[in-house]
C-alpha cells in the first residue's frame, strides 16, 4: 500500500502569483503537487491567499469549476482577498445558480442540506474546516 500517493501536478515558482511570500509559495507547491492535501497553518500565515492561489492554479491548468466551502461569516472576507490576486469569485447557494466555469464560494449549510451538488466541481477547498466538528456534534445531538 502506497501512503504518499500524489494526485496533483508540478508547478514552478515563476507560475505562482508574485504576491505570495516564500513560505506560502512552498506550501502552495506542496499542496498542488500532492493534491488532496490539508493546510493547517497558524493564524496570520495567509491561508486565504494560499487557498485562492491553489484554486487559481487548478483553474489555469484544468479549467472547470472550483468551489470554496466556508462558514457563512467568512463569506464577506472572501470577496476582497481574491481581488488582490486578480481572481473573480461568485457566491452561490444552489446548484441551479452555477453559471459556467470559474471560482465559486458557498457555505457549509448549502452543501449539508443538499442544495449544492459538489460533484459539479473539479476542485473543492474547505475553509475553516474546524466548523465540520461543530456541525457533526450538532447533528449527533439531534439524532
Amino acid at each position: 500500500m502506497k501512503i504518499n500517493r500524489r494526485m496533483g501536478f508540478e508547478i514552478s515558482d515563476s507560475d505562482l502569483h508574485p504576491m505570495l511570500f516564500s513560505h506560502q509559495r512552498d506550501i502552495v507547491k506542496w499542496a498542488l503537487t500532492g493534491g488532496r492535501r490539508a493546510i493547517f497553518a497558524a493564524f496570520g500565515l495567509g491561508k486565504s491567499f494560499m487557498q485562492l492561489e491553489i484554486m487559481r492554479q487548478v483553474q489555469s491548468r484544468e479549467g472547470g469549476r472550483q468551489l470554496i466551502i466556508a462558514p457563512l461569516g467568512v463569506r464577506q472576507d472572501s470577496r476582497s482577498t481574491p481581488a488582490k490576486l486578480g481572481i473573480g469569485i461568485t457566491f452561490i447557494r444552489w446548484t441551479e445558480e452555477l453559471d459556467g466555469d470559474g471560482l465559486y464560494i458557498t457555505n457549509y449549510e448549502s452543501v449539508r442540506d443538499g442544495r449544492l451538488d459538489v460533484n459539479e466541481f473539479n476542485a473543492i477547498s474547505l475553509d475553516e474546516a474546524s466548523v465540520l466538528r461543530a456541525m457533526a456534534a450538532r447533528l449527533f445531538r439531534i439524532s
